[in-house]
């Protein structure tokens, strides 16, 4: 597959990021889909890619202080995504179908939600590349615009699919509340934010995650 960022015609850039983050999320959303009722085998899908990029993909692109905090930033999307469907699940607002054994929550879904930072990140920053002059503000809308579409696409899939239904959340497009969308966008927006914040705390040169 050709290197994205060999191209240098900014427009086209842009064009084939969107198409290619697109088209990833139509593929992993059907993946999901079929095998939804196998969540073991989804599971270990999702700590192999997990550990392929920690062992070989991430150090191969990535300097030492991005990837550390693309670390933490995996670390604390799979808790906070993991405390939001225990809550979302125990108050009814949406469950997941096709579990075995009578369980409620998929094996697979920490390891996604860890993934979920990984591919909004890579998103994120291959935007970030397209603006002139960078400033925190435009990082912030860039990222509030990319967790609130992208991660929306490969739901309209999965819940289409039967992997889960949402309940009681208001207004929704294509089985997606426009309220999950808009907590979605403020909750990565915000792991965003505090790991800016890390980085200048802790003086951490980076060049994604810098006021």
């Amino acid at each position: 597959m050709f290197a994205l960022e060999k191209i240098e015609n900014p427009n086209l850039y842009g064009l084939l990021v969107t198409l290619r983050a697109t088209v990833l999320l139509l593929i992993s959303g059907t993946v999901i889909g079929l095998l939804h009722q196998w969540d073991l085998v989804l599971a270990v899908i999702c700590m192999v890619r997990i550990g392929y990029f920690v062992f070989v993909n991430g150090p191969k692109y990535l300097d030492a202080n991005t990837l550390k905090i693309v670390y933490l930033g995996m670390g604390i999307t799979c808790v906070s995504g993991v405390l939001t469907e225990a809550l979302g699940i125990y108050f009814d607002f949406w469950n997941y179908h096709d579990l075995s054994g009578g369980r409620v929550y998929p094996l697979w879904l920490p390891f996604m939600w860890a993934l979920s930072f990984l591919f909004l990140f890579r998103i994120e920053s291959r935007y970030i590349r397209l603006l002139s002059q960078v400033t925190y503000f435009q990082k912030l809308l860039v990222t509030a615009f990319v967790s609130m579409v992208f991660p929306t696409i490969g739901e309209f899939v999965t819940i289409n699919l039967g992997v889960w239904t949402y309940y009681d959340m208001g207004p929704q497009l294509w089985g997606v509340p426009y309220l999950a969308m808009f907590l979605l966008m403020i909750l990565h927006t915000t792991i965003f934010t505090f790991l800016c914040y890390w980085c200048k705390i802790k003086k951490i040169e980076t060049a994604i995650f810098k006021f």
